[in-house]
């Protein structure tokens, strides 16, 4: 059950958070890769970071990332995407094969923009491995941003990566993006401000009191709950 947001401040300084909710603790902490680092990956072969990164890592049988940033200003979290993730069956020899746990470490270390991912998403394929903590393939998506404010999704689909824009800027957990998206159109009464006086026939309504704007707001946990909530305070916060 995870949350992720972007937000950029009044001097153009963008952030990605989020939540990452388990049942147990994972012990992650603060773990820094130096440029030039040999990464091994569970279908052989090493990647050599092109950039030096920070991430949240736990050292395992090698080194995990939930999440991190690199020297450019890329910003990258994976997220639960249970019954979505559809990874590649069969392995394209013209590309380099990732387990889900690895594809951060692939961003961090060799991507300089999001521009950039956009152009070379297709060098990496993500085939079934086995993660040793928690002993299931794991099913990912991820939110990426960069220094410039601009943020993607990255989902696997029918053994693709697909790239998509997120002009909301926040990301949850299952369904695919496109219905978090969809399913805002059910929220257009909500709103900052409190509602004005109304009338039934010649009857006054008025609110309770602050907050009635947000009425509607959904209160629960659901991934789509959390990505209303988490869309409407990024928008509305200052």
């Amino acid at each position: 059950m995870c949350t992720s947001i972007t937000y950029q401040t009044s001097d153009d300084i963008n952030f990605l958070a989020r939540t990452m909710d388990f049942g147990f603790e994972l012990e992650g902490a603060p773990t820094i890769f130096p440029r030039q680092y040999p990464f091994p990956l569970d279908f052989g072969g090493e990647l050599v970071n092109r950039y030096g990164y920070l991430g949240m890592g736990r050292k395992l049988d090698k080194f995990i990332f939930a999440d991190g940033v690199n020297e450019k200003g890329v910003a990258i979290a994976e997220l639960y995407f249970p019954r979505e993730a559809q990874y590649a069956q069969e392995r394209n020899q013209s590309k380099i094969i990732l387990a889900p746990h690895e594809f951060i470490s692939w961003v961090l270390g060799e991507i300089g923009s999001v521009i950039e991912l956009k152009q070379r998403i297709n060098e990496v394929s993500i085939m079934e491995s086995e993660n040793s903590l928690l002993e299931i393939v794991l099913p990912l998506h991820f939110i990426v941003t960069d220094s410039t404010g601009e943020v993607v999704v990255v989902e696997p689909k029918a053994g693709q990566l697909e790239i998509k824009n997120n002009p909301v800027k926040v990301m949850t957990n299952s369904p695919e993006f496109e219905w978090h998206l969809k399913n805002l159109n059910n929220y257009l009464g909500i709103q900052p401000n409190n509602f004005h006086k109304k009338y039934f026939g010649t009857h006054p309504i008025l609110p309770f009191g602050q907050g009635s704007g947000t009425f509607g707001l959904p209160g629960g946990y659901t991934s789509p709950e959390r990505f209303i909530r988490a869309a409407y305070l990024r928008e509305y916060t200052p």
